[in-house]
């Protein structure tokens, strides 16, 4: 019986870490086509998700509520990705939204790495 609580706990971790891949992958997705926004202007981009990723970047930069209070999930969700890119990126003069700001912060506040 013992054993079976044992298999139970493994098989949930198991499917926990499956669950996470997916959701790294979409990460990792994401942020590549947040790199690419900057440089490209083409209205007809072929980039999947560009056009997507560039009216949710333009909603960031024009959001009233983000401001006031930080609870748009657009906004989230866009503070989030970049985050997550700033993390990662070795550039010093990347034009990522928030990237520099980013890592100005974690410079500042080590802890937040």
């Amino acid at each position: 019986m013992g054993s079976e609580t044992d298999n139970t706990s493994t098989g949930g971790e198991m499917n926990h870490v499956q669950d996470c891949r997916p959701k790294a992958m979409k990460m990792q997705r994401c942020c590549r086509i947040l790199q690419h926004i900057p440089g490209c202007y083409d209205d007809n981009c072929t980039w999947t998700g560009c056009h997507k990723m560039k009216r949710v970047v333009t909603h960031y930069r024009q959001c009233r509520t983000n401001r006031q209070d930080p609870n748009c999930n657009i906004c989230r969700h866009v503070i989030h990705l970049a985050v997550f890119h700033a993390k990662q990126c070795q550039s010093g003069s990347c034009e990522v939204v928030l990237c520099r700001h980013i890592k100005r912060r974690i410079q500042q506040n080590p802890r937040l790495a």
